[in-house]
């Protein structure tokens, strides 16, 4: 995981469609969780995480006044009624054509640092909000690896 001092990760609940958490936290730390599946009711083979990227620059008055803020918003939504636990996030930052890129990956510690869990339970929503002051060019590619209570391990990628 790449870390920066000016970098900031902020992570916040916007709908939850269950009034509590349940199940496990994964293994407390580092880049993968592969924690007990919880049992579940859900008829669903397979959790479907949906993965949306939108990333756009805050200039406060002046435009050419530094630093100007980066603010990345990536939303993830369960759809199938079956939790699963985050393994990691990656944000891919790039120029059109490929140029310039950067990539900052995310393991399960920070979920579990930010949020207190890196699962995220069935019906769920979850949005990320990644601040950035420095001169990073807009987020181009965001992806998610997890796995489900059923032990399903995917990975969904989004665009902007």
């Amino acid at each position: 995981m790449k870390t920066h001092s000016s970098h900031r990760f902020t992570i916040t609940i916007m709908a939850v469609l269950l009034p509590f958490l349940v199940g496990g936290c994964g293994n407390g730390g580092g880049n993968s969780t592969s924690s007990t599946p919880v049992a579940t009711t859900s008829a669903s083979s397979q959790a479907v995480v949906e993965l949306f990227l939108s990333s756009e620059f805050l200039v406060d008055g002046d435009e050419l006044a530094q630093p100007i803020t980066l603010v990345t918003t990536i939303t993830i939504r369960e759809s199938a009624g079956l939790g699963f636990a985050m393994n990691w996030l990656k944000v891919t930052y790039g120029l059109p054509g490929g140029s310039d890129t950067r990539v900052y990956e995310y393991g399960a510690s920070t979920f579990n640092n930010s949020l207190g869990t890196n699962r995220l339970e069935a019906m769920q929503q979850l949005q990320i909000v990644i601040t950035e002051q420095e001169n990073l060019p807009i987020a181009t590619q965001a992806e998610l690896d997890y796995t489900d209570d059923r032990g399903n391990q995917v990975t969904v990628t989004a665009n902007p």
